[in-house]
């Protein structure tokens, strides 16, 4: 028996909704049954690495943007998403983020040979993605099987349906990801996303208090910038990447719009330095705080 304040624990009850949405993506029908999902739920004080990352990524950008012929700076409009995470942490009520990881979309063993992927059959297929894994460093992204990357987009479906399910508000960051990936979360997969839940209010990404991030000419700008063809003829936020041909667009790209950019000059050196060092410090607190949580697990077990 007691007396509790209902919005605080309507606001906790997000960690049990996280799981909720894990146990429906892990659920969810699969066309393959061969996609294996790594998953992570981040709540409270460790999503704060995360949106301080992210609002270093675009003070930087902000500051070595280049400008537009009517003197607005370039790629300067605050991410909404971004802005709302820093907004309801301040307020009390982070989000809860969910991590969804996989390495199985770039390799088949299906051998279907439905050539939807590009390439005759799941031999060639695994072939060339093999040849991308050596010669290319860094994060595999492709090429994918197109089944399996289905599985995995059904299974994101099904976590953002089982949040909806308890009326909690629900977004996939892409952007906030990739931040997260700079500080080490799934980087060890080649495919990944993050699903925010929350906070308990009413459209939390698409309200008046969601949208005071940017004024009326910044929300134009970025709305321009991220979809032009309501305003010309191709797709994309500025300098698209065309895929022309299965084997070639990655390492001859090719672009509907190109906008040359001159060499990186000594100040965005200097920044993009202090920017690896700032990631570079909060990416070891997440590290510490791992440790941290892993050694607590350990000593109750």
């Amino acid at each position: 028996m007691g007396i509790y304040d209902g919005n605080k624990l309507a606001n906790e009850n997000l960690y049990e909704v996280a799981k909720l949405c894990v146990m429906a993506a892990l659920k969810a029908p699969q066309v393959t049954g061969k996609v294996e999902l790594k998953t992570e739920i981040i709540t409270g004080e460790d999503t704060l690495p995360i949106i301080e990352a992210r609002e270093k990524v675009m003070e930087s950008r902000a500051r070595l943007a280049p400008r537009l012929p009517g003197g607005t700076p370039v790629r300067t409009v605050r991410r909404r998403s971004s802005y709302n995470l820093r907004v309801n942490y301040d307020a009390g009520t982070p989000s809860v983020l969910i991590f969804f990881g996989t390495n199985s979309l770039i390799r088949s063993e299906l051998n279907w040979n439905c050539g939807a992927c590009g390439f005759q059959g799941c031999r060639e297929f695994n072939k060339y993605s093999l040849h991308i894994k050596k010669t290319i460093p860094g994060r595999q992204v492709g090429p994918t099987c197109v089944w399996k990357h289905l599985d995995f987009n059904a299974a994101l479906g099904w976590a953002c349906a089982a949040a909806w399910q308890y009326n909690v508000d629900n977004r996939l960051l892409g952007f906030e990801m990739g931040t997260a990936r700079m500080l080490g979360y799934m980087e060890d997969y080649s495919h990944s996303e993050l699903l925010a839940l929350g906070p308990c209010a009413d459209l939390v990404w698409w309200n008046r208090r969601g949208m005071a991030g940017q004024t009326e000419e910044e929300y134009m700008e970025r709305a321009w910038r991220a979809m032009p063809q309501f305003w010309n003829t191709f797709i994309g936020a500025g300098d698209p990447l065309t895929r022309y041909d299965v084997k070639e667009f990655l390492f001859k790209p090719k672009r509907l719009v190109r906008v040359e950019a001159p060499p990186p000059s000594p100040e965005m050196v200097e920044a993009q330095q202090a920017l690896e060092k700032e990631i570079a410090r909060i990416r070891a607190r997440v590290a510490a705080r791992r440790r941290e949580l892993k050694a607590t697990k350990k000593s109750r077990s």
